[in-house]
């Protein structure tokens, strides 16, 4: 485990509607999106997909990525059966297909995991952390 510490931007506090901005299958476009989020004053926008980033950031919102097959998400199943170096390569891949947008502030990984389910949980925690902590470092630093 790291010992870094979260610092979000000054006057940053994180709430968002707790729900996909396209569905679980992608096809789906919600009557009130984006703009209705941040007309309401959430600070986030959850589980967009990197089409949806260049709104985020105009809206100044961030952002909590969801990831569809091609960015390498890995299954439910998965996740008990994959070696720690799959897991570390499909989390990279995934990271890198999500996009750099300064509005990504997480990633969806699973929705309500067991502790089964995660046999080695540093390993995603590195994976992403690194690149995130660097961004909020220098974010704070400026």
């Amino acid at each position: 485990m790291s010992d870094t510490t979260i610092e979000f931007p000054a006057g940053f506090f994180p709430i968002l509607p707790w729900d996909t901005q396209h569905g679980r299958d992608g096809k789906t476009q919600r009557v009130h999106g984006l703009e209705s989020i941040a007309a309401c004053n959430f600070t986030m926008s959850g589980f967009v997909r990197p089409e949806d980033l260049v709104l985020c950031e105009r809206l100044g919102l961030s952002a909590i990525m969801y990831p569809d097959v091609s960015s390498g998400v890995i299954t439910r199943n998965e996740w008990t059966t994959l070696t720690g170096d799959e897991i570390d390569r499909r989390i990279k891949t995934m990271v890198d297909k999500l996009g750099t947008s300064d509005a990504i502030l997480g990633y969806y990984l699973i929705d309500e995991p067991g502790a089964a389910l995660f046999p080695a949980p540093p390993i995603f925690i590195t994976i992403i952390e690194v690149p995130i902590m660097t961004k909020w470092r220098t974010q704070n630093e400026s």
